[in-house]
C-alpha cells in the first residue's frame, strides 16, 4: 500500500498532486530537490502548513518569505540548505504589514511565467504518473 499515491487521502489542496507523510515516500521529486523546511513570509503565517495551488500560477495562497535580501531559506529532505534568491516581484517585493493575509497576486511575474512561483511548485511536489 503506497499512500502517496491514492489521491483519496490527499488533502484537498492536492488532489492528483503527490504529498510525503514519510522519509520513503519521497521519490519525485528527489530529496535533493524537495524542500521539508522553508522560511514563510510573516504576514501568510495563519497554520502550521503551506498550502500551493499546482493548476494556477495566477495566486499564491501562501508566500515563502523575502527577508533575506529578497530571499528565501529552504531545507531539503537530504540534508542540504539552499538560499532561493526570488526573480518575480511577488514575492520578491512583499512588504511586511504586520497583518495576517491570504491569495497574494502573482500578477507581476517576470515575463507573464511566474518563475518563483514554479520553483517553489517543482521543489514541493510533483503529480501523479499514471
Amino acid at each position: 500500500y503506497d499512500p502517496t499515491m491514492s489521491s483519496s487521502i490527499s488533502s484537498i489542496h492536492g488532489n492528483g498532486w503527490r504529498k510525503y507523510d514519510i522519509l520513503s515516500h519521497i521519490i519525485d521529486p528527489s530529496p535533493s530537490d524537495l524542500w521539508i523546511f522553508a522560511d514563510e513570509h510573516p504576514d501568510s503565517i495563519n497554520n502550521g502548513g503551506f498550502v500551493l495551488y499546482p493548476y494556477n500560477a495566477n495566486t499564491w495562497r501562501n508566500l515563502p518569505a523575502n527577508y533575506h535580501n529578497g530571499a528565501c531559506g529552504y531545507a531539503f529532505a537530504d540534508g542540504h540548505a539552499e538560499i532561493k534568491k526570488w526573480i518575480d516581484p511577488m514575492p520578491k517585493n512583499e512588504p511586511v504589514q504586520k497583518r495576517m493575509r491570504l491569495d497574494y497576486s502573482n500578477a507581476g511575474s517576470v515575463g507573464g511565467k511566474a518563475r518563483d512561483y514554479w520553483w517553489v511548485i517543482n521543489h514541493s511536489t510533483a503529480p501523479f504518473k499514471k
